[in-house]
């Protein structure tokens, strides 16, 4: 009984920290990416926003080139990118322009959680 109570908790906890957009990655040699889309002067997420990483420069670990993850509806995405590479983020989505309209990532800034402004066309 008592395993049960704590994994529903743990479950409900992990549900909940996602919701925010801070999860911990567990795979070895990676780390999360987090970051949120706003509307541009309201400040409420926007969701559906496709949040695209590539690695321009090429020298990541384990071959990785890139990925691509979508905001939820708080307007938070999250990624598991590796910890020892440069890479850019880009948001995009119809009907939108976004600033900045990308952001560069180092493994030095990669903890930040990074924002973006959504401006309605």
């Amino acid at each position: 009984m008592k395993k049960s109570i704590f994994l529903a908790v743990s479950l409900l906890t992990v549900m909940f920290v996602y919701s925010l957009g801070t999860v911990t990655s567990a795979k070895s040699g990676f780390v999360t990416l987090t970051g949120q889309v706003l509307l541009d002067g309201v400040g409420s997420g926007v969701s559906g926003v496709t949040v695209t990483a590539t690695n321009p420069i090429g020298g990541c670990g384990f071959g990785w080139t890139g990925g691509s993850t979508t905001t939820n509806g708080f307007g938070y995405f999250v990624m598991s990118v590796p910890d020892d590479c440069y890479f850019v983020i880009t948001p995009s989505r119809s009907g939108y322009s976004f600033k900045p309209n990308s952001w560069q990532v180092t493994p030095v800034n990669v903890g930040s959680l990074f924002e973006f402004a959504a401006i309605p066309d």
